[in-house]
């Protein structure tokens, strides 16, 4: 008669250490995954913001041109858009605040009265 004793136990080990070895793999592969989400999400909110600063700046040139930029408020599909206009004689400088998807900012845009060029954009 054979005897497995001395091997009895190899095969569970064996067993044991593929699946620790699986489990790690499916762990690693859900963390990639997550965070592979969180930077699409990331980017596409910065895309937003981008696309909405550029619409804004090309709004207010556009009422500069057309007739006079008075400061505003605008509520739209969950944003929130508040600017302040300043005459400062040869230039505008307009204060953007802007609220959405629980984020807050706001920009600082100069445009030129005459030549309606972008002077200066910045963060606040």
């Amino acid at each position: 008669m054979i005897s497995y004793r001395k091997t009895k136990g190899a095969a569970l080990q064996i067993v044991l250490v593929v699946f620790c070895y699986v489990l790690l793999l499916l762990n690693q592969y859900i963390l990639v995954y997550r965070s592979d989400l969180k930077a699409l999400h990331s980017s596409q909110t910065l895309m937003k913001q981008n696309q909405i600063e550029i619409l804004l700046v090309d709004y207010y040139i556009h009422q500069i041109e057309e007739s006079l930029l008075l400061s505003d408020y605008y509520e739209e599909d969950g944003a929130l858009i508040d600017y302040t206009v300043d005459d400062m004689g040869s230039f505008y400088e307009i204060v953007t605040h802007i609220e959405f998807d629980h984020i807050s900012y706001a920009f600082l845009v100069q445009i030129d009265i005459q030549t309606y060029d972008v002077l200066c954009f910045k963060y606040l």
